[in-house]
């Protein structure tokens, strides 16, 4: 199964299992635990190759370490032909790093104005929450279409 199918997989399955916590009993301590030990691990294993495909990124599009063409700072920064694999691992590695937190921001931001406007004075009801939990599990699902797209492009 190539990279890119194995990814899909992952980010559906983590959106799923996102999706499926809402259909947790209200009793169900451990099928929640089980819902969310399954949810950590397809939430996981896509960071993890993420990082693998930036480090050889990184690693093809690099000159050697002693074969670095100008100086520090001259050039695109898209262009890695003047940049050591550290280097441009670095750099890939600290431009995901950015976007995730940014993501994470703009996420954190959306549910506290939405908590603003649907919570009542006992707090949120349980349509909302299971609201929530729905559109939390669309945002893999849009992931893996983004990751397939170059494939039926």
């Amino acid at each position: 199964v190539p990279m890119q199918w194995f990814l899909a997989m992952l980010l559906v399955l983590s959106g799923v299992l996102t999706a499926a916590t809402s259909f947790v009993p209200k009793d169900g301590v451990v099928i929640c635990f089980i819902v969310a030990f399954f949810r950590a691990v397809a939430t996981s294993f896509p960071e993890f190759f993420l990082g693998t495909i930036l480090v050889g990124f990184a690693r093809k599009n690099s000159v050697e370490d002693g074969d670095c063409v100008g100086t520090e700072g001259e050039g695109d920064v898209n262009s890695m032909a003047s940049f050591s694999f550290y280097k441009a691992s670095s750099l890939y590695q600290s431009q995901a790093a950015s976007a995730r937190n940014l993501g994470s921001f703009l996420a954190s931001a959306f549910c506290a104005v939405a908590y603003s406007f649907i919570s009542s004075s006992d707090g949120l009801s349980n349509d909302a929450v299971c609201g929530f939990l729905f559109a939390a599990g669309c945002f893999p699902l849009l992931g893996a279409a983004v990751v397939l797209y170059p494939k039926f492009a």
